[in-house]
């Protein structure tokens, strides 16, 4: 799915306090022709995305900070229209998946994860938000 000549390259917010799982998804998304950010802590998310534009925000349920979950109403309060689409560990991803899109996520991502387990929802939050 690599943009058309002239086409800006979709922006990726990855917030994840892991580096090798920043290092993977940036590797993913930029390998499908899109421009990753990436934010160890909470704060450097939010100071990212009040300072740049992104099409999309990865986010890891657990990091320092607010966690994933305490920082998605943030998110989607300042930032309406971008799909966030929470990543996560936990064992109960049942409940953290159904509490996520209670508050407002696009999809969530287990890890361990494939590349399509990421770029399926990526691609569908894109096509969402061009609509």
């Amino acid at each position: 799915m690599t943009p058309a000549p002239n086409t800006p390259r979709p922006r990726i917010l990855i917030l994840d306090d892991q580096p090798d799982v920043r290092d993977a998804l940036s590797f993913i998304l930029e390998r499908e022709g899109m421009q990753a950010e990436t934010a160890e802590t909470s704060d450097q998310a939010l100071d990212l995305a009040q300072c740049h534009s992104f099409d999309v925000i990865l986010s890891d349920i657990a990091h320092p900070g607010q966690d994933g979950l305490a920082l998605l109403p943030v998110l989607k309060q300042r930032h309406p229209t971008v799909p966030v689409i929470i990543i996560s560990a936990c064992l109960d991803l049942n409940e953290n998946s159904a509490q996520a899109v209670a508050l407002g996520a696009f999809a969530c991502v287990h890890k361990p994860f494939k590349a399509e387990d990421v770029m399926t929802p990526v691609r569908a939050a894109l096509e969402k938000r061009r609509q």
